[in-house]
């Protein structure tokens, strides 16, 4: 399967050392907003491996991995929420992942507050952020039902909806 790269990938070594190409590193992160994870998975626990490799309890064809806080990158989850939304007949999941240490009720509000219809999972110890390298907020990881990344990026919000879905593209055939 051809690899896709939505702009700005050249620059993704700055970002994240993690390369196209590469395996997707496996994790469980607890849901902030458990009421989306329980309805997708039955479960308050979420899993990379929910959704790639044989045995997916939720398999999909790619999965779109979006590393922020609030401070960088959460204005952009209503853009994603709609990403997820037009995409979900496709099977593409979008997993937000929170990667602040302050972790809060207030957090669980405004995440609640947006109607997000898939996982924010909180990184607040920094183990997946960690593990996948990340250098900058935001980043936007895309990896393939069989593991693989795709892509990796971390677009402006004005090009955050073409490039997720030019990354997408030969994933789902659109």
């Amino acid at each position: 399967m051809p690899l896709a790269i939505f702009p700005l990938l050249c620059m993704a070594t700055l970002t994240a050392l993690l390369t196209v190409g590469s395996p997707a590193r496996i994790f469980t992160l607890p849901a902030i907003n458990k009421e989306i994870a329980n309805q997708l998975i039955h479960h308050e626990q979420v899993s990379l491996g929910d959704f790639i490799n044989p045995g997916a309890r939720v398999p999909r064809k790619a999965i779109v991995l979006y590393f922020f806080n609030r401070a960088a990158g959460g204005e952009n989850l209503v853009t994603l929420n709609r990403i997820a939304k037009r995409n979900a007949r496709l099977e593409v999941q979008v997993l937000g992942i929170h990667t602040d240490s302050r972790s809060s009720k207030s957090l669980e509000d405004w995440i609640s507050g947006l109607a997000l219809i898939y996982p924010v999972l909180d990184d607040k110890h920094s183990v997946v952020s960690t593990r996948y390298e990340i250098r900058e907020l935001p980043l936007a990881i895309i990896v393939d039902s069989d593991g693989q990344i795709v892509s990796i990026g971390n677009p402006t919000e004005k090009a955050l909806e073409d490039e997720i879905n030019a990354g997408l593209a030969s994933l789902v055939g659109g």
